[in-house]
């Protein structure tokens, strides 16, 4: 599996691993607007695209991320979502193509 992480100026290509997810999500470093941050497993792919931070509310994070994914040819599209839940739907992508130990 490899993550893809592409800011405008910049793209990087390296296997994917939580570590990887966890630095390319971390909230000590703003993450700009427009970073396309992609995990994609043969036909399988989840992206998030780094939107203009919303109107502070209590209790909302500050980056948001629209969240697409898919597979052969099929995208769908989850809408706004904050870094905490964008990065947890990482982990479980990526811990689900992830092989199992059989024993």
């Amino acid at each position: 599996m490899r993550l893809r992480i592409c800011d405008g100026e910049r793209e990087s290509i390296v296997p994917a691993s939580i570590e990887m997810l966890e630095q390319a999500f971390a909230s000590v470093e703003p993450v700009r607007i427009g970073t396309e941050i992609t995990l994609a497993d043969g036909p399988r792919w989840l992206a998030a695209l780094a939107l203009e931070p919303p109107t502070p509310r209590p209790g909302e994070e500050p980056m948001q991320f629209l969240l697409s994914g898919g597979t052969s040819g099929r995208a769908v599209v989850s809408g706004r979502l904050g870094r905490t839940e964008v990065l947890r739907r990482f982990r479980a992508f990526l811990e689900e193509s992830e092989p199992r130990d059989p024993g």
